[in-house]
Formats: structure tokens, C-alpha cells, sequence
């Protein structure tokens, strides 16, 4: 798998930035919509989106050329770690289950060496780790290393980090050639129509919820998930699953300088050193 380019680097961070402002999103609109029911929302809401882009692409033969394995790649990729992540995040302290998700790269290392023999060499490893101590040490500058451990909590949110790292060698293992823009596309309709039923059963009742909450899930289903998809799912298939998994030791980074930028939040120089830390991180991932 050849190394990130400069154009996979920028789309990266990008993606990084995207999936950050979804924390703030996700933070300010949860409260009145709950956990569920803005999954389901935003999963239904990038559909809508993939619909016309997929008529526009001609992607219809190859969905339903790839219906089973989109079906399971829908399934084990977002609907049940959506669901067992939403479940940890609003069990546990905000830190505790953004540190825990940030060993998807850890899990997707380990499952590309065992399932597809797939060497990472030294300065790549070095990586990994510098990437999870940076977020373990942004998280403990911002937030102080307060622990309201709760075990079940804590291993949903980690059983979905491993089904994020078992699926990215997944698509290389079984969907090696295929357009990243199907597989994003494909995905998220099998994912959307898994998930509206309990969207729709825990849906608040009308009059409960702010028009401006729908405006924030909305943004988040077609930025968050339906654009995402596309920058994600097009990093997968080209230069492999433990290289596009090092965004997630971005989010934690974004998501304070959105708060920065947008909610005026104090940026520790604590907090810039470890954004190096990252940021190193993600660039020694990356390299050949």
C-alpha cells in the first residue's frame, strides 16, 4: 500500500476537522434529542443525501451488485459501534470514552498483522503510540484524568473501537478495487434503514425539541457522516486502513479548537504541545 500523498494528507486533516466539529454538534444538540434518536436522524439524513448523488454516479447496478457485502459492512462499521459508542458516551465522562475511542488505530494495527500479515514498519508503530499518548495527554491538560470508570461502559465503547478496526482491514480484504464513493454510499442506505426503526420508536414527541437542534443534526448527518463517508471511505481504499485510522487521534485535537473558534475555550500551550504530539503522529503513520 503506498504512502500518503500530499493530497491524502490534506483530506485527512480535513476529515479530522469534519468528525472534530461533530463532538460540538453532538455535545450542544444531545441533551434535547438524546443519543439514539440523532443517530437515526443523522443516518436517514445522509442517505436523503447519497440518494441523488447515487443516480447522478450510476452507483444502483454495482449496490445491488454488492448488496450482501455492503449489508455487513453497514452493519459492523456503523450501526451497532454507532449504537454501542453512543451507549459509552453517555455513560461515561467525555474523556474517558473519547481516550477508549481512540484505540481504533491500536485495534486496526493489530488486526492487519494477524488477519492480513500486513508489516507496519518501526517508525509506523512509533506512531500509533505517539498518537494515542498525544490524545491521553490533551485529554488529561483539558479535562484533568477524572475516572468514573463504569466496566460495561467502558467495553462497549472498546468492542466498537474493535469492530472499527476489524472492518477497515475488512474492505481490504474483501472490497479492494471498488470506488470508495460506492462503499460510503452503499453503506450508509444499508445502515440508515437498519437504524430508523429504533430512531423512529424513541423519536421525543413533537414540540419537544428546538427547530434548531434539527438544523444541527441535519448538518451532521450530510458533513459529519455523508461527506465524511466519502473522504474516509476514499483514504481506505487507497492507501489502507491503519494510515486512514489515524484520524481518530485528530478528533479529540479539533474538537478543541472548534471550542476555541467557536465556543471562545482557553487553549493551554499544554494542549498546542500535544497537538504536535499528533500531529507527529499522524505524519510518521503516514510515511513510507
Amino acid at each position: 500500500m503506498p504512502a500518503a500523498s500530499k493530497r491524502d494528507l490534506i483530506n485527512l486533516v480535513l476529515l479530522g476537522a469534519i468528525w472534530g466539529s461533530s463532538y460540538l454538534v453532538m455535545r450542544h444538540s444531545g441533551a434535547y434529542l438524546g443519543p439514539l434518536p440523532m443517530i437515526g436522524v443523522r443516518l436517514v439524513s445522509s442517505a436523503l443525501f447519497y440518494l441523488p448523488l447515487i443516480t447522478r454516479w450510476g452507483m444502483w447496478p454495482d449496490i445491488r451488485r454488492l448488496t450482501f457485502k455492503l449489508f455487513w459492512l453497514a452493519l459492523l462499521n456503523t450501526a451497532v459501534p454507532f449504537c454501542l459508542a453512543c451507549y459509552g458516551a453517555t455513560q461515561l465522562h467525555a474523556g474517558v470514552a473519547a481516550l477508549l475511542n481512540a484505540t481504533v488505530p491500536l485495534f486496526t494495527s493489530l488486526v492487519a498483522l494477524l488477519w492480513l500479515r500486513e508489516h507496519l514498519h518501526a517508525g509506523q508503530w512509533l506512531g500509533v503510540f505517539f498518537g494515542f499518548a498525544g490524545v491521553a495527554l490533551l485529554l488529561g491538560e483539558r479535562m484533568g484524568f477524572q475516572v468514573d470508570f463504569q466496566p460495561l461502559a467502558a467495553l462497549a465503547t472498546m468492542v466498537a473501537a474493535a469492530m472499527y478496526g476489524l472492518c477497515t482491514n475488512g474492505v481490504k480484504r474483501f472490497l479492494t478495487g471498488e470506488d470508495g464513493r460506492l462503499l460510503a454510499c452503499g453503506s450508509t442506505l444499508w445502515s440508515a434503514l437498519l437504524l430508523l426503526p429504533i430512531a423512529a420508536w424513541t423519536l421525543p414527541r413533537a414540540g419537544q425539541v428546538p427547530a434548531w437542534v434539527w438544523g444541527e443534526v441535519l448538518w451532521l448527518g450530510i458533513m459529519g457522516t455523508g461527506v465524511a463517508y466519502l473522504l474516509y471511505f476514499d483514504l481506505l481504499t487507497r492507501i489502507g486502513p491503519t494510515r486512514a485510522s489515524a484520524v481518530t487521534y485528530l478528533l479529540p485535537l479539533f474538537a478543541t479548537l472548534w471550542g476555541w473558534l467557536i465556543l471562545g475555550e482557553v487553549i493551554t500551550w499544554g494542549e498546542i504541545g500535544c497537538g504536535l504530539l499528533v500531529a507527529l503522529a499522524v505524519w510518521l503513520v503516514n510515511r513510507k
